[in-house]
């Protein structure tokens, strides 16, 4: 199987079975179809602003990378069919747009802390709660 073009390179490994095995095949691109699944809901929730499940996804992309790590064992590129080479492209392209978002979300909480460390490095600098507790203390 061809796989130039593509950035999956082929595991050096020996006693596959994936390519005799039509389950097995179905297996492994189960546990891509699960693993999509899941990033595609948290590009879609952090999209949306939501992030009152990131826990939640975290917890389910581990299981889905322990999932795909079982299936994929004793797997080499080789083996694989074109459709399990489809999903596996897939897979990265989702992937790869998983990560664009995780980082926006990153960069804005990143600015966001900066901003309110300005703030309150100004708020103390400025002697504006200084004065008022000083007198609250005498009243």
């Amino acid at each position: 199987m061809d796989l130039q073009g593509s950035d999956l390179q082929a595991p050096h490994m020996q006693g596959s079975r994936l390519a005799l095995d039509p389950s097995s095949q179905a297996a492994f691109r189960n546990a891509v179809t699960r693993l999509e699944q899941t990033l595609v809901q948290e590009i879609e929730s952090l999209s949306g602003n939501d992030l009152s499940q990131l826990r939640e996804f975290n917890d389910r992309k581990s299981r889905g990378l322990l999932d795909l790590m079982r299936v994929t064992r004793s797997v080499g590129i080789e083996d694989l069919d074109g459709e399990s080479i489809d999903r596996l492209k897939s897979l990265r392209a989702i992937l790869d747009e998983n990560q664009r978002v995780i980082t926006n979300h990153l960069v804005a909480a990143r600015e966001i802390s900066d901003v309110l460390a300005q703030a309150m490095e100004s708020v103390e600098s400025d002697g504006t709660y200084s004065e008022r507790i000083g007198r609250e203390r005498k009243g």
